[in-house]
């Protein structure tokens, strides 16, 4: 992850993680690490099973990690919902509703359960499905099953880029024929972006010719695609799969520029200051009455209440209400610590 934060990544996608993000100090040496790359506004989101673990660290999950610019973009996150960790999402706002999610995921080996120990990632899923009353349930194909399901529900409101280590091939050697993974990408609307934008898939692992690790993207994705390559096996620094890295138009794809993607500012003002938090209100109050918020918010309630929907100009409406409420709030913070920096250098003078 530091390498990855010091090659310049602003999203980084982890699978296969070994950490038990639910515990304080696990999330908490990630979060520095990433921090102190990537500015202090960084994020990382992670998901781990509920199988319970007494040290960091727990086989199986994943991660993403996002730099201090594009944390702010972030409107959701959050991980699978059946508590088995199988993998992580963020979603990134852009401008005209334009939404893209970014999931990373892991799915568990082929090996049969009798074989592995009981806190491997595959025994962790096949404990949790047997708790949820399925009879000799198979995690591998449930994963296949429940991702597709989850992505045919969020395919038509947003862009969908899904990283995995997916422990299958794109093609089944064995059987001559479509893979598991390579299915369910087509039954849902993604495309393997290095099989398009390259015409093969690059090993995994030195020598194998074979490839485990997959990114899917839906179709506007891959048109916003500008590069994709991965590192020489000659760097291990990396783990045992190789990474790779896709250079994205996001101007293209979420109608954003570097303009619209900074880093979050130091907040000028904490609550524990009293007074100035008790002047911070006042003068937002008094802004947001200046401008006629309140009175325009009440306006755009009572339409939509009557008409039961609303129009692009509604909308519009909306936004501005929104974007005033931001401005004056920041205003106000501006001229209540510009008023307490004065009245500091007038006591010292």
């Amino acid at each position: 992850m530091a390498t990855m934060c010091d090659w310049g990544v602003n999203i980084g996608c982890l699978a296969g993680t070994d950490t038990a993000w639910e515990h304080r100090a696990a999330k908490k040496s990630a979060t520095k690490t990433v921090c102190s790359r990537l500015g202090r506004c960084a994020s990382i989101t992670g998901a781990s099973s509920m199988f319970k673990s007494s040290s960091n660290v727990k086989p199986g999950g994943c991660g993403i990690f996002v730099d201090g610019a594009w944390s702010s973009r972030i409107s959701k996150r959050g991980q699978d919902e059946e508590g088995m960790g199988r993998w992580a999402y963020v979603i990134i706002d852009g401008r005209n509703d334009a939404k893209l999610m970014i999931i990373t995921a892991y799915r568990v080996v082929t090996h049969k359960i009798e074989d592995v120990g009981m806190k491997i990632s595959l025994a962790q899923q096949y404990g949790i499905l047997c708790e949820k009353g399925k009879s000799n349930p198979n995690p591998r194909r449930q994963f296949i099953k429940d991702m597709k399901k989850w992505i045919k529900k969020l395919r038509d409101k947003m862009h969908i880029v899904l990283t995995l280590d997916a422990n299958e091939e794109w093609v089944d050697k064995t059987k001559k024929g479509e893979s598991e993974i390579h299915k369910m990408a087509v039954s849902v609307g993604l495309r393997n972006l290095e099989m398009e934008q390259v015409g093969k898939l690059p090993s995994t692992f030195p020598l194998s010719g074979i490839t485990l690790d997959h990114i899917l993207v839906s179709e506007g994705v891959l048109d916003c695609t500008e590069a994709i390559a991965r590192p020489p096996h000659i760097n291990s620094t990396l783990g045992d799969h190789r990474g790779t890295y896709v250079d994205l138009n996001v101007e293209k794809l979420l109608g954003i520029g570097e303009i619209d993607v900074e880093m979050n500012p130091m907040r000028k003002l904490q609550t524990k200051d009293i007074k100035a938090t008790e002047k911070y209100l006042e003068k937002v109050e008094e802004a947001l009455k200046n401008y006629k918020v309140f009175d325009r918010m009440e306006t755009l309630w009572k339409k939509l209440k009557i008409t039961g929907w609303s129009t692009k100009e509604d909308v519009a409406e909306y936004k501005k209400i929104d974007r005033d409420i931001f401005r004056l709030c920041r205003g106000s913070e501006k001229n209540v610590y510009i008023s307490k920096l004065q009245g500091m250098r007038g006591r010292r003078s």
